[in-house]
């Protein structure tokens, strides 16, 4: 594990000017850290794939294991890692401090090297001290990337959503002020995001997906009934009613990986034989568990103001049924393409229900081909860069007739 002062060293990078773009996001896992398919790891390797020179600022507190990084997994000079202390659990006060730590953490990279262009990954509540730097700097952008819904997310731990809004109105008035008036440009990670934080008519320049990258090898159909999950263990998460399933159902399977506060729950249940917890495993494991499984479950709390999470991309790839609780384009993509069942959070009846209701689907191959088209990382990063690309050469014009 890296330890906290190791991680305060910010290296060669304060002393580099000159870069195109500034990646600003807390929450960023790195190849050596686990699988799948990271938004701002892989938006920072395309930049430079197009020749846009990219500073990529990131925790040294990762967001899964709740734990430091090692800096020599790390293995590149064209990353900061931002010391902003801890927390352990996802939606906390203590959380809430950390990102305005880390926001004024970056902001002194992004001064201190000059910058004229960055992207903030939301949420980043102290996001405003970006735009008054840059916009000081004439012909600068600053572009901003929803890729959580905050501070919505934080209701699963209201039962009165008046309570909610009471307290956290000032974060919802933060954010419309930087949408609508600070940020040139906005980006969501799905159509659902844009039409809550946008409230404009649809643009495809504007919603860029997580994307996943195809799969070569050939599905494995065992005879075990195999539902299974994989990633973040938080406060967000049904990992409650999976093990509960494990337990009344000993017909499938319940495989749990993953790392988080909720780790020991899932250690335990392992122990009892409800369920078989893997821990925190690499992308090889990773595929290799998809490779037999049957079912993916996508377990979110009621409220959940997730829309599109990673899995989704990975279940689809792996040709994996889905067994979902989330509402929201998940849910409506889901349905259209029948690509498994959704179900009522909480309740391990709905879960068992969902799955026993899917048993029959058989994803046709063509719609699965078209989705992956649609969701692949060629795709979706290509245009991406694109268009902040397109932001960063009229900029670079306009500086020019100045």
């Amino acid at each position: 594990m890296g330890s906290k002062r190791q991680s305060l060293t910010l290296g060669k990078l304060c002393k580099v000017q000159g870069f195109d773009l500034v990646i600003v996001r807390a929450y960023a896992s790195f190849p050596s850290e686990g699988g799948g398919v990271d938004r701002y790891i892989t938006l920072h390797n395309y930049a430079k794939k197009n020749r846009i020179r990219s500073l990529l600022c990131v925790s040294n507190y990762h967001h899964n294991k709740k734990s430091y990084r090692d800096l020599s997994d790390i293995g590149t000079e064209e990353v900061v890692l931002i010391n902003a202390g801890e927390y352990k659990s996802n939606l906390s006060i203590q959380r809430l401090i950390y990102e305005l730590k880390f926001a004024y953490k970056s902001y002194k990279v992004v001064k201190k090297n000059g910058a004229k262009s960055v992207l903030i990954g939301e949420p980043l509540f102290l996001g405003w001290i970006f735009f008054f730097w840059l916009k000081c700097r004439k012909g600068t952008i600053i572009f901003g990337d929803f890729i959580d819904l905050m501070p919505e997310a934080y209701m699963i731990k209201f039962r009165s959503k008046l309570l909610f809004w009471l307290i956290f109105w000032p974060f919802y008035l933060s954010r419309l002020v930087r949408v609508k008036f600070l940020y040139d440009k906005v980006f969501t990670v799905s159509q659902s995001y844009a039409d809550l934080i946008l409230r404009a008519p649809k643009r495809e320049d504007s919603v860029f997906y997580w994307g996943v990258n195809a799969v070569n090898k050939s599905k494995i159909f065992g005879h075990i009934i195999k539902v299974v999950y994989a990633g973040s263990l938080g406060d967000g998460y049904d990992i409650e009613t999976l093990i509960e399933l494990g337990k009344s159902r000993p017909d499938l399977k319940v495989v749990i990986a993953g790392s988080g506060p909720k780790s020991d729950l899932c250690r335990h249940a392992h122990e009892q034989g409800f369920i078989t917890f893997l821990g925190q495993i690499g992308a090889i494991e990773l595929d290799n568990l998809y490779q037999d499984a049957t079912y993916g479950v996508l377990p979110y709390k009621r409220n959940s103001a997730v829309s599109m999470p990673i899995k989704f991309y990975e279940y689809l790839v792996h040709r994996l049924i889905i067994i979902n609780s989330l509402s929201m384009e998940c849910s409506e993509l889901i349905n259209r393409y029948k690509l498994g069942c959704n179900y009522l959070p909480g309740s391990v009846l709905s879960m068992g229900d969902a799955i026993d209701r899917s048993s029959n689907i058989c994803i046709p191959e063509g719609v699965v081909k078209d989705l992956e088209q649609k969701y692949s990382v060629e795709s979706q990063y290509k245009s991406f860069v694109s268009v902040i690309g397109n932001y960063i050469k009229v900029r670079n014009n306009h500086e020019k007739m100045l």
